[in-house]
Order: C-alpha cells, then sequence, then structure tokens
C-alpha cells in the first residue's frame, strides 16, 4: 500500500517510510571465476540483476545484428519509407522498440533501487539517465561496447569513493564525480554537430516521426 501511495503521491509522508521496507539484493558469487584477478569481482561476483542485465546486452547485439527482426529495426532507423516499401510495419516495429526500451530502463530502475543503494529517495538517478544516453553514443548503438562503457564510467563513480577513503586530496574525488556528466554534456553538445553525427553512425532517422506518403 505504501508503494503504491508512493508511486501516485511522491510527495506524500509515506515516502519516508519505504526505506525500512527495502531490502538490498543479495551477491551471487560465481565459485572459481570470482577469484578471477581484477575481472572476477567485477563480473562473477555481483547480484542477480547485473547477471540478467550482462545476458540481456549479448542478447540484444544478437537480435539486432544477427536477426531479421533486427535488419528490419535497424532499417527503420536508417530509412523508414525504404522499409516500408520493403513490406516492413514501421509503426510496429517502433512501437516494439519503445516497449523493449522501456522494460530495460525500468530494469536499470530496479537496480538502483534495490540492488544499488537498497532506498529510496528524491533525485536518486542524479542524471544518470543523461549518463546512460552518452553512453549509447560512445558505444556507437553496439550493446556489446555499452556493456565496456557502462564499466568505466562505474569505475569512475567508484574510484571517487576510494580516493576519499584513502585520504586523497577532496578536490580529485570531486572532479571524478563530475566526469561521467563533463563527457555526457561534451557528447551531447558534439551530437549536435551533422559531421559528428555521420561519422559515429547516428541512425539517419533516429527521433524523426515516420508518416507514410
Amino acid at each position: 500500500r505504501r508503494r503504491i501511495i508512493l508511486m501516485l503521491n511522491p510527495s506524500a509522508p509515506e515516502r519516508l517510510l519505504i526505506t525500512q521496507e527495502a531490502e538490498k539484493l543479495p551477491t551471487m558469487p560465481i565459485p572459481v571465476l570470482r577469484d578471477i584477478p581484477l575481472i572476477g569481482p567485477m563480473f562473477f561476483n555481483q547480484n542477480i540483476l547485473v547477471y540478467l542485465s550482462l545476458i540481456l546486452s549479448v542478447v540484444m547485439w544478437f537480435l539486432l545484428f544477427r536477426t531479421r527482426f533486427g535488419l528490419s529495426l535497424r532499417s527503420c532507423g536508417e530509412n523508414p519509407s525504404m522499409a516500408d516499401t520493403l513490406g516492413v510495419n514501421v509503426y510496429l516495429t517502433r512501437y516494439i522498440a519503445m516497449g523493449v526500451c522501456g522494460a530495460l530502463g525500468s530494469l536499470a530502475g530496479a537496480y538502483l533501487f534495490i540492488g544499488y543503494q537498497a532506498f529510496w529517495v528524491e533525485g536518486m538517478t542524479q542524471g544518470r539517465g543523461f549518463i546512460a544516453l552518452a553512453l549509447v553514443i560512445l558505444a556507437t548503438w553496439s550493446p556489446l561496447r555499452a556493456i565496456l562503457g557502462a564499466y568505466l564510467f562505474g569505475g569512475v563513480e567508484t574510484l571517487q569513493f576510494r580516493l576519499q577513503v584513502m585520504g586523497v586530496a577532496a578536490q580529485l574525488p570531486q572532479f571524478l564525480l563530475m566526469l561521467p556528466y563533463i563527457v555526457t554534456i561534451i557528447t551531447l553538445t558534439l551530437l549536435s554537430l551533422e559531421s559528428v553525427r555521420k561519422r559515429v553512425g547516428v541512425p539517419a532517422s533516429l527521433g524523426v516521426p515516420y508518416t507514410r506518403e
């Protein structure tokens, strides 16, 4: 009931009670693999949502680049008129893509609440949606490269906490905390340039509504 109240009215007093009910997902270490130096703790000592996200990234890559539906989806992003001419239902394909994106975004939100912080506060996303957008661009729309980019951004965020514990100068951790947002701003600014859009392979009809003639 309290969760429903929170969704309908985020300013309700009951929003504070949700922290009493949240339980952080336990880690599920994979024997032997978790002991691999460096990459073991990063990949094989995580909770179920992290494992699921890694699997889904591979599935999304296969779907986009190794299936007929993926070819149709990419054609709808590049040249929807041509795709329509070839018999692809552009509207349905785009709606399916939007639905999948919404589901994956919901999974990310679930991880942030029960896998990362284990409590809810207003503004807890801290602009991570824009960072994810920049990550997609830097990965040039490849789910596999996005995995590496996500670990890079996450590593920078974790490093600033480690440096604070180690007693490093206060200015450096703050700079590292700003770094993902600086990269995001620069990336989105460059994306507005036509020459950059062509070089990084931005889908030609990205964000452009399609109207059948």
